[in-house]
């Protein structure tokens, strides 16, 4: 089923984050186009971002919020995307940020485990809300 084709372009103003999202070898993109089922390159400062409507939205919202983290610190690798952009897909209404809300850190040299789901965001909430939790499963 193809729908119409939709182009976006996100600028990017910091080097810093421009470098970090194109580099090494745009593999952070390609995985980005591979899992919003776009095409994405990048011309100068500016990531480009084609294809059918709802994978243009949701690879540019990703893209957006991706600069917003780097930006922040928080690093945002290839391996990162497949999870975040099925939560994206997944609940319309989420946000990269909110995600990393959600981080439980573990130890100091670990890095932070984030909830894939959106049963797993439910449940790292209501561990944080309430006195007491149970989980079944």
């Amino acid at each position: 089923m193809s729908g119409a084709r939709q182009n976006a372009e996100l600028e990017v103003h910091d080097t810093a984050v421009l470098m970090s999202l194109t580099t090494p070898n745009g593999r952070l993109l390609e995985e980005v186009a591979r899992c919003a089922r776009a095409q994405v390159d990048f011309r100068g400062n500016k990531i480009l971002v084609s294809g059918e409507q709802a994978n243009v939205e949701l690879a540019h919202r990703f893209l957006v919020d991706a600069v917003e983290l780097l930006g922040k610190g928080v690093p945002v690798g290839p391996q990162d995307v497949a999870s975040a952009i099925r939560s994206l897909r997944d609940d319309p209404n989420s946000s990269l940020t909110s995600l990393v809300e959600d981080a439980i850190v573990v130890g100091a040299r670990r890095r932070a485990v984030v909830p894939k789901t959106r049963a797993q965001r439910d449940y790292v909430r209501c561990i944080r809300e309430s006195d007491l939790t149970f989980g079944i499963g």
